[in-house]
This record gives structure tokens, sequence and C-alpha cells, in this order.
């Protein structure tokens, strides 16, 4: 039960493509050759592949023993050493990020 609700909160972060997805998998509940099936939406209707990749990637990633398997410890605040910081900064790649300035505006 853990993976149906899984899914359904990972559809509901995406209501802008949640008919599509669930007429894909309408589709793929259809097919004999499941693999065929996601190369050929991949190529003929791209923007709904990658809708439905996202979605289902996103439920997957949500089950928390899949997490522990990939290493994947979630989305989180997860700040940078001092060491990284420091390596990062002397190396030039946040020159133009510094060089422009803040950006942040309050709504």
């Amino acid at each position: 039960m853990e993976y149906q609700s899984n899914l359904e909160l990972a559809l509901a972060t995406r209501e802008d493509v949640f008919d599509q997805i669930v007429g894909a998998l309408g589709e793929a509940a259809q097919v004999a050759d499941p693999e065929d099936w996601l190369r050929t939406i991949d190529s003929e209707r791209p923007d709904l592949f990658r809708s439905l990749s996202a979605v289902l990637a996103g439920a997957y990633l949500m089950i928390p023993v899949i997490r522990e398997h990939v290493g994947y410890p979630g989305q989180g605040r997860h700040p940078a050493p001092y060491d990284q910081i420091v390596d990062e900064l002397e190396g030039g790649i946040l020159d133009s990020v510094i060089q422009r300035g803040d950006i942040y505006r309050r709504t």
C-alpha cells in the first residue's frame, strides 16, 4: 500500500499532467512489451515521457528502502563543509555569482 500512496503523492505534485500520466499508465497496462512502449513514447511523445519519468522516479525515490539502497538522503539542508567552500571560492567558480550581487527580492 505504501507504493500506491507514493505514486498518488507524486501524481498530486504534477496536477498539470495528471490526466496524461494516468492515461499513459492505462496504456502501459495493456502493452505486451513495456520497454518497447517506453521507447515509442520517448521518441513520439517526449513531453509525456519526461513527465511520466519524473513522476515515476519521484515515487520510486519516496520509498525509504530504495532511498537507503541507492544512498539518496532525500531533500534537506546539507551545507557544504568549510574546506569545500574555501576551495570553490579560491577556484573562481563562484566569481560571476559574487560579481552579480544580490538578486533576492521579497514577495
